[in-house]
């Protein structure tokens, strides 16, 4: 029998957890006609979330003396429900970091104010189970509190979902999709025309931009290309222009060496894209 210390609505509560750490626990009912000192069994909670990280749980705590109490207790619902449809555990992190991004997200669309996600259609891409998941999650919260939410919050729900999986940090997450959205402003302005969003083209290209950073990052060198590259250069002089360019701009973001190898691959796709487009017209 754990001991609750806080009831947030009718199906969540926290309370101390048999190992000495907060707990959040989930379950239809489980909080109904509760209150904070009454004993709750673990084996009834259908999800518990325990906090160790003391940071976390001081940041957890902090979140809640903010928001509403019913609201945070939905968003636990929501995050329970994306590990189910991802078949994962997601980090501590998300518990307080969601909750204070949803809240304040509802809080400026009641006030008619909608914040635009502008890496929307790349974290769409780049993140497909974690955006399955997201959407479903706001689709559900939408329809708790009588309010739909726009598909913006679905990337940004996803970006949060990415972070908790991947243990990377929001701002890194962030900072490498701004570096590809960047990438992409780069190469619609050198090819004169908007890219199709939803072409298998732009995808493979998005997925591409995004292990190119990981390796630079990663400090990967591919194998030399030096006849290949010069192939390239004059068989395909615009796509491999707009490939050079990236990769210099790529150099310059991340402030490591890009192996001319890069320049390659990245005109194959580029050149995808060329001959894409230029075949619709």
């Amino acid at each position: 029998m754990l001991k609750i210390q806080k009831v947030l609505n009718n199906n969540v509560v926290i309370a101390l957890h048999r190992s000495g750490y907060e707990a959040v626990l989930v379950g239809r009912g489980l909080g109904f006609g509760k209150h904070p000192g009454d004993g709750v069994e673990e084996d009834s909670a259908e999800k518990v979330f325990v906090l160790k990280d003391p940071r976390e749980r001081i940041r957890y705590a902090r979140v809640l003396e903010e928001v509403d109490k019913p609201f945070a207790a939905l968003v636990t619902q929501g995050i329970a429900m994306m590990e189910d449809l991802l078949g994962t555990t997601l980090g501590e992190r998300i518990h307080w970091s969601l909750t204070d991004h949803l809240f304040f997200a509802v809080k400026r669309l009641k006030e008619g104010i909608a914040v635009k996600n502008p890496f929307l259609r790349e974290v769409e891409v780049l993140y497909p189970k974690e955006y399955a998941a997201a959407q479903a999650m706001i689709r559900w919260l939408s329809e708790e509190i009588d309010l739909p939410m726009p598909e913006d919050e679905t990337a940004f729900v996803a970006l949060h979902v990415h972070s908790a999986m991947g243990g990377e940090s929001l701002s890194q997450v962030s900072r490498k999709n701004n570096i590809i959205s960047q990438m992409i402003k780069i190469t619609e302005e050198s090819l004169g025309f908007t890219l199709n969003r939803k072409s298998p083209q732009y995808m493979r290209l998005i997925r591409h931009l995004s292990f190119f950073i990981d390796r630079i990052e990663g400090s990967m060198e591919g194998d030399p290309m030096d006849s290949v590259e010069e192939m390239m250069r004059k068989e395909h002089p615009i796509p491999y222009g707009i490939a050079a360019k990236l990769c210099l701009f790529l150099q310059n973001a991340l402030g490591k060496p890009v192996p001319r190898a890069e320049t390659v691959y990245l005109t194959i796709h580029i050149q995808r894209l060329y001959n894409s487009t230029k075949h619709s017209e």
